[in-house]
């Protein structure tokens, strides 16, 4: 599915479409999770947008997003300790929760108040409804699968139509993907449609847990196998290779990330020893996107396998630091774009590099760890389908407009032979 250039047509309700998302978060204040989920999409998405047209608008509310994801952090942690043996931490507690919902209760009132009409104003409806795609394109695929049917339960049934109403618009005019997509948005059980949907498009039709993402991930791995490399086949003959450890197939994510920090860093380099740094922007935006390939790959490992092979395994303090280097290597790269010609500076060529080599660095370090302490527990623990089931979660981590990104960028890193494993592990786990 396409997550770009979508021009949609105004939408049907008299409406505008910031008014229709402007549902969104009111539904939310009731849920910590869904609050989360559409804040950080606002952030990159609406916001970013927001403050071309308008200056000294968005720095203010990404930090009190901050503030509130800060608020949920100590929420979380406080969950997880025993508040029912302790009046204290329930008193905590309780006074969390409270600062909590004042916290979103304003800061929403604000958006509407302040944000919603510069939208109306500053934005036609098509670039409106452009922006409410890319929105939900942010949200991660898993919480997409969730935040919209609990999103339908939340609202009256005029919010609810005027939603229905511009999703219809707003969404590519891709079959499947809008069947998934208004599935998710009536609340229903996507196990009906996956029968039907599946069976007119996927040479075998199968019962599965989660068949509205798999309708989602054949739809990016069908053309993907064409475009790798005509020969390779959806053949039971695979499902031999398929079978031998899947859970081995993180290292393909680990050397294909390998290879795209070795060519950045080399790129650093071709650049301190020419002086030329005309394709700045392009080298930008290329380690941008390995940035959300790693810091994602980070959190599925964290939020899906690591917990699996072990409750008290964890690597979040290195994921963080990466997370943290990769942030530091952008921000260098912004002041060259800021300087311009002075960029030519020697400390910048020795800055770029030093970066580089600190981010390969750690990102090497975590890998060995990872290779050498995880994946010999997980090829013991689990059964071949248990090891394509992860592999298939930790997928649904990342947004939509991020995974049509990143499965044709992975396989292009394989051999025909790695690809056809991966595709068809992937198909595997979306029929169990």
């Amino acid at each position: 599915p396409s997550s770009r250039g979508c021009t949609a047509p105004p939408c049907a309700s008299p409406r505008s479409a910031p008014a229709t998302w402007g549902h969104w978060p009111s539904a939310a204040a009731s849920s910590s999770t869904s609050t989360s989920t559409t804040a950080t999409p606002r952030t990159r998405v609406i916001f970013p947008a927001l403050d071309i047209r308008v200056k000294n608008v968005a720095g203010t509310y990404s930090l009190e997003h901050k503030g509130e994801n800060d608020l949920f952090t100590q929420l979380l942690a406080l969950l997880q300790l025993d508040i029912q043996n302790d009046d204290a931490l329930r008193r905590e507690l309780a006074s969390c929760t409270g600062a909590i919902q004042t916290c979103l209760t304003q800061h929403m009132s604000k958006e509407e108040e302040q944000v919603f009409p510069l939208l109306t104003k500053k934005f036609s409806y098509e670039e409106q409804s452009d922006l409410v795609w890319q929105f939900l394109c942010n949200i991660p695929v898993n919480m997409l699968a969730e935040f919209l049917p609990w999103l339908s339960t939340s609202v009256s049934s005029d919010e609810h139509q005027d939603i229905r109403n511009c999703l219809f618009k707003i969404v590519p005019e891709e079959k499947l993907l809008k069947q998934v997509v208004f599935t998710w948005i009536e609340g229903k059980a996507t196990r009906e449609v996956a029968q039907s949907v599946v069976s007119d498009n996927l040479e075998r039709s199968h019962c599965c847990k989660d068949a509205s993402f798999v309708i989602q991930a054949e739809k990016l791995i069908y053309p993907l196998e064409q475009s790798k490399v005509g020969h390779i086949k959806h053949t039971e003959s695979n499902v031999g290779q398929a079978d031998r450890h899947p859970i081995d197939e993180i290292l393909y994510w680990h050397n294909a990330i390998r290879k795209e920090l070795n060519d950045i860093a080399e790129e650093t380099r071709r650049m301190q020893q020419s002086g030329d740094f005309a394709d700045i922007s392009a080298f930008n935006a290329r380690l941008q996107f390995i940035a959300d390939v790693c810091i994602f790959h980070s959190i599925a490992e964290d939020q899906v396998v690591f917990p699996a092979v072990n409750s008290e395994l964890s690597f979040v303090l290195e994921h963080a630091e990466e997370e943290r280097r990769f942030n530091n290597f952008r921000c260098l790269i912004q002041q060259i774009q800021m300087a311009g010609a002075k960029s030519t500076a020697a400390e910048f060529y020795s800055e770029l590099c030093s970066h580089a080599d600190q981010i390969m660095e750690a990102i090497e370090k975590h890998f060995c760890n990872e290779e050498t302490k995880v994946l010999p527990q997980a090829r013991v623990l689990f059964s071949p389908e248990k090891q394509r089931e992860l592999l298939y979660r930790s997928l649904c981590v990342m947004p939509l407009k991020l995974l049509e990104r990143v499965l044709p960028w992975l396989v292009s890193k394989l051999s025909d032979e790695e690809a056809s494993s991966f595709l068809q592990n992937m198909r595997l786990a979306g029929h169990l």
